[in-house]
């Protein structure tokens, strides 16, 4: 029995060999399929997370460095308070539409059949250029290089024009105005012998802007911003007529009827107070020949909520009897305006210091135009003027 059962088993070993080799061969395949598919997916888990890390990291880090648009001017690293400060000379001329108070080249003698004419012209206050200043202050934060900017425009206007010759019998030429001056009859044109006109402006404004500088490319900046815009204005209009020669109203006859007597005189007196603020945004651009010498270009848009306070006084005073208001008007609007904003110059920049400060003086030309700012009160028609600011900006600029 134990010679038969050690003789049998290598036979028996040799006859189920194959089915042992099949069943491990299974068993290892299947342990093998099942590792690969939990390695598979746990290496497909492990590359996705690290490409999402690399990816956040990567984005971080340019950030970071300011890769995409690196900051503008001087930045201390790490540090909130980066501070610099601006002082602007400005030679401006202010110009605004509807001041317009005679006119000459009429006709010599009204009533003359047929009537005669000279060449003549529009008689306005002299518009020419007066000095004012900007001063303001701002901070670049280390958010991002955001910085926050505030600036102050002081300007004073205070223009007048008149004609004291005697234009009908010295320089054969008559003035005539038809501007404001209605009657009982209806709208007037007037004859008067001397004519004057003084105009005068305060002009302040305060904007505030939320802007970032940076390069767009090697040579050029750019930093757009966002912010506010206050205003607060004063403008005053005195129109004199002086010895009134003849008064025609709308019959083109003399009229009897008129509120203003030949030989008086017609004084005007126009008063407007305006308080605005608005919506302002922009962008300030410069293009760099060099380091240190370039090209700037500046551009802002407001949408400005005016409230107006308007006064209108008239007052005649005849020959021989004691003066008298014609009209006392008072008005209020309430409306939103636009101003519009250009600036073109070249700049020069220094920075030193390892670029931790930077000195900067700019030469340039402004234009601003503030759409119907001239509410003056105009008793026949309301037709409001734009107010008009233009000539030389010299600004200097320190960071620190």
């Amino acid at each position: 029995m134990k010679q038969f059962s050690l003789a049998t088993i290598p036979l028996l070993c040799a006859a189920i060999a194959p089915l042992c080799a099949d069943n491990v061969d299974n068993m290892i395949s299947q342990a093998n399929g099942n590792g690969s598919s939990s390695s598979q997916r746990m290496s497909d888990k492990q590359t996705q997370e690290k490409r999402q890390m690399e990816s956040q990291k990567l984005l971080h880090q340019r950030l970071q460095d300011n890769a995409i648009t690196p900051i503008a001017n001087p930045q201390t690293e790490g540090s909130s308070w980066n501070p610099y400060i601006t002082a602007d000379f400005i030679w401006w001329k202010a110009y605004e539409d509807g001041l317009d108070f005679a006119w000459s080249g009429a006709p010599l003698a009204p009533t003359a059949v047929p009537p005669s004419a000279t060449s003549g012209n529009m008689f306005r206050p002299n518009f020419k250029y007066e000095p004012g200043f900007k001063v303001g202050f701002g901070n670049k934060f280390d958010h991002d290089g955001w910085d926050l900017y505030a600036q102050y425009t002081w300007l004073r206007v205070n223009r007048s024009k008149q004609n004291e010759e005697n234009c009908c019998e010295v320089e054969n030429e008559i003035a005539w105005s038809n501007y404001w001056l209605p009657t009982n009859a209806g709208p007037e044109a007037i004859l008067m012998n001397d004519e004057s006109a003084k105009w005068k402006l305060s002009f302040n404004v305060l904007d505030l802007e939320l802007g970032r500088d940076y390069y767009i490319s090697k040579y050029l900046t750019m930093r757009p911003f966002v912010g506010m815009k206050f205003s607060w204005q004063t403008q005053k209009y005195h129109v004199d007529y002086d010895d009134v020669l003849f008064v025609q109203d709308q019959s083109d006859t003399p009229s009897s009827n008129v509120v203003i007597p030949l030989g008086s005189n017609y004084d005007i007196q126009f008063h407007q107070k305006e308080l605005g603020i608005g919506i302002r945004a922009g962008l300030d651009t410069q293009w760099y020949f060099c380091k240190w010498l370039g090209l700037y270009g500046d551009v802002a848009v407001t949408g400005l909520w005016n409230r107006f306070h308007e006064k209108r006084t008239d007052t005649v005073s005849p020959i021989a009897a004691a003066s008298y208001d014609n009209f006392v008007i008072k008005n209020k609007v309430r409306d939103v305006t636009g101003v519009l904003e250009l600036g073109l110059g070249v700049f020069f920049e220094w920075p030193f210091h390892h670029d931790d400060y930077m000195f900067q003086l700019e030469l340039g030309w402004e234009n601003q135009i503030w759409f119907d700012q001239n509410q003056f009160i105009t008793v026949e028609t309301l037709m409001p003027g734009n107010l008009s600011l233009q000539g030389l900006t010299l600004k200097a600029l320190f960071a620190f």
